[in-house]
């Protein structure tokens, strides 16, 4: 066997192995920027919804410290706009889907919780109040899930305080106030 046979069949051999290799690393790498670009779309889509939430909340209380000279008194937890076209939400940790899913539920629930001081209680007096706590509570775990799919596709998470407010801090503080007052309200019926 002379040297250009062992070429020949060296290239034969390798030609099929260099060229799996290559399409499988170009594959990767096209999966890999298509689950960022999915991740940034959703945790922006998130991130929007965070920043209406925080924005009941600073609208009822302004409406409320200033007896109905400004702000507005919503009652209505915001709209959680359907999923971007570009989303492939086959890219995102099942997990991470799973909760991003249920988002939209909970947001049908706690709109449902909002209407039943009206509808049962009775008492619309109340309903901004808990328009707050729902908001409080649905915002922080979209910030919370926005985070998760930022950092799981290696992507910076945004400075949420260097606009005049801080809408991670409006709706934690929110969310808080609302945990502690469940917490004492359980304590009282102890």
């Amino acid at each position: 066997m002379n040297i250009t046979s062992i070429l020949t069949l060296l290239g034969i051999f390798a030609g099929p192995v260099i060229a799996l290799v290559s399409t499988s690393w170009f594959h990767r790498n096209n999966t890999r920027r298509a689950s960022r670009i999915t991740a940034s779309y959703l945790a922006q889509h998130l991130d929007e919804f965070a920043y209406e939430c925080a924005e009941v909340i600073s609208d009822n209380e302004l409406y409320s410290n200033s007896n109905g000279a400004a702000g507005s008194q919503t009652t209505a937890v915001p709209p959680l706009e359907k999923w971007p076209e570009a989303v492939d939400l086959g890219l995102v940790e099942p997990a991470v889907l799973s909760r991003v899913m249920s988002l939209r539920l909970k947001r049908t629930l706690s709109e449902r919780r909002v209407k039943y001081w009206w509808d049962v209680a009775g008492d619309p007096s109340l309903m901004p109040e808990e328009t707050g706590e729902q908001c409080g509570v649905l915002g922080s775990e979209a910030l919370e899930l926005a985070r998760i799919l930022r950092s799981g596709a290696g992507l910076p998470d945004p400075n949420y305080g260097q606009f005049h407010w801080d809408v991670s801090e409006i709706l934690s503080e929110q969310k808080d106030g609302a945990s502690r007052l469940k917490a004492e309200e359980n304590e009282d019926l102890k």
